[in-house]
């Protein structure tokens, strides 16, 4: 007779002591802003780069509480190739942002009406733009997967809030000819 320990057992059992007990989840750790939170602000400098679309983001901080609600960004978008081009559907807004993370990509929800082309004139140009803290979409919780989340709610149909950590600032460049984010920003969304 020797002693065996059956692996599932022995994690539920160590589980049970670091949570005092029970076998919940242990929750993620507290994530908060760093001192220095605040980004390139508004005014400063934008500098072409010959050839391409350079585009810059102007925020007051890259530390927003993980709470569902959206902050604003300021878009600078700098012509540097030579002519002016054309954005189909322009009037809807062209440059759309939203935050990734590991597996969980930013992908822009493309639904507009259909308008007038935006013609982007050489240099600079500066646009408002909103991110959200949400993912960008959920499905029924029976079918949910780390990149795709369940719904939540009493008729499960909210959105839910992104995890706290660290996200990259991603901007969706179609239509965009040669982009490039010469300085990207990292935003953090912390405990609420």
């Amino acid at each position: 007779m020797g002693l065996r320990i059956v692996l599932g057992t022995l994690t539920a059992l160590v589980l049970a002591v670091a949570t005092g007990g029970s076998s919940a989840r242990i929750p993620p750790a507290a994530v908060h802003c760093p001192s220095s939170s605040a980004s390139q602000l508004p005014g400063a400098s934008y500098p072409q780069v010959d050839g391409k679309v350079a585009i810059y983001f102007a925020l007051a901080s890259t530390c927003h509480p993980a709470d569902g609600r959206s902050f604003a960004v300021e878009e600078i978008e700098v012509n540097g190739t030579g002519h002016p081009f054309s954005i189909p559907d322009g009037c809807n807004g062209w440059l759309y942002l939203g935050l990734a993370q590991g597996e969980n990509v930013f992908e822009p929800g493309l639904a507009g009406v259909g308008c007038a082309d935006l013609v982007v004139p050489t240099g600079p140009m500066h646009m408002d733009a909103v991110v959200t803290t949400t993912y960008g979409s959920c499905t029924d919780p029976f079918y949910a997967e780390p990149t795709m989340p369940g719904c939540i709610g009493p008729n499960q149909d909210k959105i839910p809030n992104l995890p706290s950590g660290t996200y990259d600032l991603n901007v969706d460049t179609t239509n965009v000819p040669h982009p490039v984010v010469p300085r990207p920003v990292t935003i953090t969304l912390s405990t609420p």
